[in-house]
């Protein structure tokens, strides 16, 4: 998953996605609390709220199983 060009907010939201996607809740939970520290770091919580988003997108999806 390793790019030089991506930074490791990019690669973390790509993991917390793809966690959210095979419904593997316990790990995208530690995902999204590494995004949570870097967007209080960074001062920017538009990642945060991406993930929340697809967060909520992976639950409707599940339930509709």
């Amino acid at each position: 998953m390793h790019n030089d060009n991506l930074t490791l907010r990019d690669e973390v939201s790509a993991l917390f996605e793809r966690a959210c996607q095979e419904h593997d809740y316990l790990v995208a939970e530690y995902l999204l609390q590494a995004l949570e520290a870097m967007a209080q770091r960074d001062g920017d919580a538009q990642p945060v709220e991406h993930a929340y988003l697809e967060l909520a997108q992976s639950f409707r999806a599940h339930r509709g199983h």
